[in-house]
C-alpha cells in the first residue's frame, strides 16, 4: 500500500471521528486487507472507500454502531476481570495468602501507638495511588501518540481503567460528600467517620488495599504502561 493510500484510509477514519487505537487499528486493518483483495484491482482508493467499504459495514452509523459494540465488550471484560481478581483474594490458596499477610499487617499496626493515623493513611493510598497512576499512563499514552504523530491520540481501554481507579475515591469521598450537601447542605466525610471505630477503619481499610491491589494489577495488565508503541501505518503528511 502507498503512502498516498494509507493517508486516504487514515483521512477517511478521521472523519468517523474514530480516535481510539483499538477500534482504529482494527478499522484500519479491515480496511486496508479488503483493499488489497479487492476484486477489481483498477479501483482506487477512494472509490473503493465510498462505494465498496460502506455497505459491508451498513454504512458509516453501522461503522459507528460496531464501534459501541465493541466498547461495551472492553469495558464489561476490564469490570469481569478486576471482579473476579477481587473474589480470588478471598477464594484461591494464593489469593487468601495475599489477604491473610494484608490482614496480618493492618493488626499489626493496630497494636502501634499510631495505628489510626497509620492505617488512615494506608487507606488514602489505597484509594488514590491506582487513580493517579492511571491518570498518568492515560495521559504518557496521548503524549507519545502526539509526539509520534499518530492518527489515533487515545485509549478507551485506558480510560475504563480511570474509571475503575476512581470508584473507590468516589465512594469513600465524592459520594458521600456530595450526597450530604444536596440532602443537608453541609460539607460530610465518610473517612472522619471511619476513623471514629478502629475496627470499622480496619476493616474498611482490608477491603480497599485488596481493590487497590486489584486496580494495580488490571493497570499493569491491561494498559499501554511498560509496552512500546508501535504502528505500521504512515502517518507522515
Amino acid at each position: 500500500m502507498t503512502a498516498l493510500e494509507a493517508k486516504a484510509i487514515q483521512l477517511y477514519l478521521a472523519d468517523l471521528e474514530v480516535d481510539e487505537v483499538e477500534f482504529y487499528n482494527e478499522l484500519y486493518d479491515h480496511i486496508a486487507t479488503a483493499y488489497g483483495d479487492r476484486a477489481d484491482q483498477s479501483l482506487g482508493i477512494q472509490e473503493f472507500l465510498e462505494v465498496v467499504m460502506p455497505p459491508r459495514f451498513g454504512g458509516e452509523q453501522g461503522i459507528l454502531v460496531e464501534i459501541q459494540r465493541q466498547r461495551r465488550f472492553v469495558r464489561k471484560g476490564i469490570y469481569k476481570e478486576a471482579l473476579r481478581n477481587y473474589i480470588s483474594f478471598f477464594s484461591t490458596p494464593v489469593g487468601l495468602l495475599k489477604s491473610t499477610l494484608l490482614l496480618g499487617i493492618i493488626l499489626l499496626l493496630n497494636e502501634m501507638r499510631f495505628s489510626k493515623s497509620s492505617i488512615s493513611t494506608l487507606l488514602v493510598l489505597a484509594s488514590c495511588l491506582p487513580f493517579l497512576i492511571s491518570n498518568i499512563v492515560s495521559w504518557r499514552f496521548k503524549l507519545k501518540c502526539k509526539k509520534q504523530k499518530l492518527p489515533f491520540y487515545s485509549s478507551y481501554t485506558n480510560q475504563m481503567v480511570v474509571i475503575l481507579t476512581a470508584f473507590f475515591v468516589g465512594v469513600v469521598q465524592g459520594l458521600p460528600d456530595i450526597t450530604s450537601r444536596i440532602l443537608y447542605g453541609e460539607h460530610f466525610s465518610l473517612l472522619k467517620t471511619i476513623e471514629t471505630n478502629t475496627t470499622m477503619l480496619s476493616i474498611v481499610t482490608f477491603l480497599v488495599i485488596i481493590y487497590g491491589w486489584v486496580c494495580l494489577e488490571i493497570i499493569w495488565r491491561k494498559t499501554t504502561i511498560n509496552k512500546k508503541i508501535t504502528s505500521k501505518l504512515i502517518t507522515q503528511p
